[in-house]
């Protein structure tokens, strides 16, 4: 795989990030059912979800984690390759906690083709020749 293959990879977890946001907001493509939305409306969240700050005690430091491991993804960084695999197990130890989720079918696809993306593209980090790149050291020159 080419440098530029990698990032087009990389540039299109972003657009499909944005996408799953996005499709979030809009109503048009919350196909579940008046019921089925109040029942969730009805489910306790979970405890340290249901304050503005455990939400930013604990998911904020693990945005900007997982923010700086793609940007040292995107620039071949091997710091970014490791802190973007141990925010990623982090994220998806911590998943259960976070309480139960409504979603569309249409956010749940883009969701799991977002989730195989990010996995393909950390598989790629480590066990394909664009490792090389994240290897590389620069020296400094006399």
């Amino acid at each position: 795989m080419t440098t530029y293959r990698y990032r087009q990879l990389l540039w299109f977890s972003v657009g499909l990030s944005l996408l799953n946001v996005a499709l979030a907001f809009f109503p048009i493509f919350q196909t579940y059912s008046k019921a089925l939305a109040d029942a969730y409306a009805n489910e306790p969240l979970a405890v340290w979800v249901s304050t503005w700050w455990g939400v930013f005690c604990i998911l904020m430091p693990l945005g900007i984690a997982g923010l700086a491991g793609f940007i040292g993804l995107f620039f071949f960084k091997k710091w970014g390759r490791t802190l973007s695999l141990y925010t990623t197990i982090v994220m998806v130890l911590i998943q259960p906690f976070l309480g139960a989720s409504l979603t569309s079918g249409i956010e749940d696809s883009v969701g799991d083709l977002l989730s195989m993306l990010w996995g393909a593209i950390l598989i790629v980090s480590y066990c394909s020749p664009i490792r090389e790149r994240f290897e590389q050291t620069i020296t400094a020159r006399p």
